[in-house]
Order: structure tokens, then sequence, then C-alpha cells
């Protein structure tokens, strides 16, 4: 578009910040590292909420023991537990027992808020997948 004339162009700024919640997946631990296919391990999973209000109810957080790709709204994994409520910056470690899929490269994946309940400042870091090894 080429312009012919002088324009007013107006900008209005807002020093407003929504308050509003944020689950991030901040580390995942498996033990052992490399599980035996078919048999139990456990994944320690560790949440912040980095938003700039506490979290009252933080919904579902789900896990799949080989998931390679992100998951969408309501999925349902291998197992789940309830966030429940993380204070501003507090961070909180889930435990799950699970069982090793097939021998191999696989990918665990973990969903934070997975029916997309919660009203957050950003809902790219609510997921997390982890490689690790079958044996």
């Amino acid at each position: 578009m080429i312009f012919t004339k002088n324009l007013t162009v107006t900008a209005n700024f807002s020093n407003k910040t929504t308050l509003e919640a944020d689950i991030q997946i901040t580390n995942v631990v498996l033990t052992p590292a490399s599980p035996t296919a078919a048999k139990g391990f456990t994944a320690q999973v560790t949440l912040k909420n980095i938003g700039n209000v506490a979290l009252t109810n933080g919904g579902n957080l789900e896990i799949w023991t080989n998931e390679p790709k992100g998951q969408n709204c309501g999925a349902t994994g291998d197992a789940f537990a309830d966030i429940g409520k993380l204070a501003r910056d507090e961070s909180k470690t889930l435990t799950f027992n699970l069982t090793a899929p097939i021998k191999g490269e696989q990918w665990l994946q973990v969903f934070a808020d997975s029916r997309c309940r919660v009203s957050e400042l950003s809902e790219r870091n609510n997921q997390l997948a982890k490689r690790y090894t079958v044996k």
C-alpha cells in the first residue's frame, strides 16, 4: 500500500498486568533411568507456578510412557494426578508408578492441566517430552 498524504496514527498503551497463574514443568526424573521392558519404574515430575498469582486448582497432570508428540486438551494418559494448589513461585513434585513399554528408545510425555481448564499466562510450557531407553 502506498500513501500519498500525511496520516495521523494514535497508539494507546496500558500498564495493566494480567493476573494469572502459569504451570511450568521444570524437571522429570526416571528411576531407574533406563527401565526394563514390562517392569515398573517411577517418574518424578516437578511443576512450578511461574505466574503472578496463586493457583487454586491446577487440574490434572497426565503422563504417557511412550508418546513422542504433544497432546491436545482432554487426552488421557497412562496415569494422572491432581495438581492441586500452588502458591506463586511454589514448586511441587508428583511421583508416578509406571510400567515400561517395549524395549528401545521411548518418549515420556507429561501434560500439566491436561483438560485445559486453568487460564494461564502461557499454554506453551505445560508439556514436556523426555527421551529414555527401555532395556
